[in-house]
């Protein structure tokens, strides 16, 4: 990983659609990343959907979303990667 944010949302799903997740290497052990909040990432009050956030934190095994400064949503914990059978139901499916 560079020191410069790069885009990581290169094949068609949820997060490209979205605007996808730029990434970038911090230290030897800690990265950051940020996507850009577009109109449709709003809910009626104007305020980020808590679905986009939450599945931007669901990547990480411990993540702190924060704006400008200030911690908005925090998610820790361990996954378990099942491989599933693709379906050819499409993205999201």
């Amino acid at each position: 990983m560079s020191n410069e944010f790069e885009q990581i949302s290169i094949k068609p799903g949820f997060m490209k659609h979205n605007g996808g997740v730029l990434f970038r290497a911090i230290s030897e052990n800690e990265y950051e990343f940020k996507s850009i909040i577009n109109e449709n990432h709003l809910n009626a009050a104007g305020i980020t959907h808590g679905g986009y956030l939450s599945a931007l934190i669901l990547v990480f095994l411990f993540c702190e979303l924060k704006c400008n400064d200030k911690i908005i949503t925090s998610a820790s914990g361990v996954w378990k990667i099942i491989k599933i059978k693709p379906s050819n139901l499409g993205p999201g499916g």
